[in-house]
């Protein structure tokens, strides 16, 4: 009854009152970590489902579903590969997260979230954490490590394509002076030249060349 429970209080004040401190202790931590507020940072990625061709269509990219493409490309953004490129960088080891992460990865791993929609080209990057240095400094290398690696940024999109029309290009004029050097070894064999073949094949060559000269200059 509450008399008895009265008696007993009285004989154990000190061990109540010291398990009750305890108890306020642990319960006021455990409130301080969960009502702290978190910053979340945000960055939308733009992911192109098919680059300009530089040389007619890309047939593979053509019968790829689209939805599919943007699964594979949130699932990658997310990967190890990524996250561990954009511990690496500069400004990230800066935060110290080893200090209270015991393995960084995988607290990136756990608090970075990436949405979609069907048919859109955007992917939207979000990273939460109650330090909101952390939070943007965090996204802000992951999404830089994820344009790097793929190679999805404007700039390297363009560069890229520019390369690989400029290989095609030299690739033709190598091509090109080789049928010179073969028709002129041929016409050396054989004590004679087809002067109308030569020219077709001139220009024809010609051609291709001043098409590739003309995308070129359009890139």
């Amino acid at each position: 009854d509450f008399g008895s429970l009265l008696r007993s209080l009285r004989r154990r004040w000190m061990a109540a009152a010291t398990l009750g401190l305890l108890l306020a202790v642990v319960a006021g931590g455990a409130a301080w970590f969960l009502m702290s507020p978190k910053y979340t940072a945000f960055a939308q990625i733009r992911v192109r489902y098919q680059q300009p061709p530089v040389l007619g269509n890309d047939p593979a990219m053509a019968n790829m579903n689209f939805t599919a493409f943007l699964r594979s490309q949130a699932a990658f953004l997310r990967s190890r590969p990524v996250i561990t490129a954009a511990l690496k960088r500069d400004d990230v080891k800066k935060l110290n997260l080893a200090a209270t992460h015991p393995d960084p990865a995988s607290f990136i791993e756990d608090e970075l979230k990436v949405e979609f929609q069907d048919n859109q080209e955007f992917l939207t990057l979000t990273f939460s954490d109650t330090d909101s240095q952390v939070a943007t400094t965090v996204l802000k290398a992951v999404s830089e490590a994820y344009l790097d690696q793929t190679g999805y940024g404007e700039k390297n999109g363009q560069a890229q394509r520019i390369k690989q029309l400029e290989e095609a290009y030299s690739q033709l004029k190598v091509d090109l002076q080789k049928k010179r050097d073969s028709h002129k070894e041929l016409g050396k064999a054989l004590g004679t030249t087809d002067p109308m073949l030569a020219k077709l094949m001139q220009e024809e060559v010609q051609s291709n060349l001043r098409e590739l000269r003309s995308q070129r200059s359009r890139v």
